[in-house]
């Protein structure tokens, strides 16, 4: 994953950025050898296949404009998390099977918040 949220006028203020997510299903034998509760499937998820919702929550300050996928425009939905804004979206892979993600991110008109890593 990369984050070059790096795009500043003079005065250092973030004027955006992107986000770029891939996501490989990395499984490459048998989908018969994988646990029941993963090779089985069920109703909604095909035998061996990864399904999942992806959320990304911005810096403070900063939202998601739009969604790439493999180079194309994907749907995603925004909502507030408490006093943070999430952005998600649902991928799906078959083993072997990768996807990148590219998030746009804009200035929200406050001040861009960055959290220490512990």
């Amino acid at each position: 994953m990369t984050a070059p949220v790096n795009q500043c006028v003079a005065s250092g203020v973030i004027t955006g950025g992107t986000l770029t997510v891939t996501v490989t299903h990395t499984y490459d034998g048998k989908v018969a050898d994988l646990p029941d509760y993963v090779a089985i499937g069920g109703s909604y998820v095909a035998p061996g296949r990864f399904e999942a919702n992806l959320l990304v929550y911005p810096p403070q300050g900063l939202g998601v404009s739009s969604l790439m996928a493999d180079g194309k425009q994907a749907l995603m939905s925004s909502a507030m998390n408490g006093s943070r804004l999430a952005s998600s979206t649902r991928i799906g892979l078959d083993p072997g099977q990768k996807t990148t993600l590219t998030y746009a991110l804009v200035p929200t008109g406050g001040p861009v918040a960055w959290t220490k890593r512990r």
